[in-house]
């Protein structure tokens, strides 16, 4: 299956005091400014503003001017990603098609474990059987594929006995 570019959509929210030290709280809340930029992490390391007048207009943009550079077929483009957001990392689902799913664990703290990854559309849950071992700064995953065509899906990670779920992922 090819896929485009991997592209991570970041919002950055950076606060600043403005002025003296405040008094109270009060003031340091009054005081502080608020910047958000969402960002597009691309698999080759460069880092794109989002927005108007900025680097991309939208992660959706961006995701399809890659496909079309590439001249990948549009059915191979991501459709829907979902998100999990846990303490220690990320767990993201792409569906790539509608019957094809890929389940990502991005670790970036904490000790090592040991995961299992499955997917869940209809009303089952499907583990792929196949354990990864993912130390912190690492990434392991796994691809499903539906002979159905669900209308969506969810991501899962297994930990310890305990399960890890996205958000769900749409396909249409």
């Amino acid at each position: 299956m090819r896929r485009i570019a991997l592209a991570a959509a970041l919002v950055l929210a950076v606060s600043a005091s403005i002025g003296a030290s405040p008094a109270s709280a009060q003031e340091a809340t009054q005081s502080r400014v608020i910047y958000e930029q969402e960002i597009i992490l691309t698999d080759d390391h460069r880092l794109l503003e989002v927005g108007e007048g900025k680097d991309v207009e939208s992660l959706e943009q961006y995701q399809e001017d890659v496909a079309e550079e590439r001249g990948d077929d549009p059915e191979a483009t991501i459709l829907d990603t979902g998100y999990g957001y846990l303490s220690n990392g990320t767990l993201r689902i792409e569906a790539s098609s509608c019957s094809h799913v890929a389940v990502d664990y991005f670790k970036d703290s904490g000790s090592t474990i040991v995961a299992e990854f499955g997917v869940r559309w209809g009303n089952q849950d499907r583990w792929g059987g196949q354990r990864y071992t993912i130390a912190p700064g690492g990434r392991a995953g796994q691809t499903f594929r539906s002979t159905t065509t669900p209308k969506s899906y969810q991501g899962l990670m297994r930990v310890s006995g305990n399960v890890y779920r996205t958000e769900f992922a749409a396909c249409y």
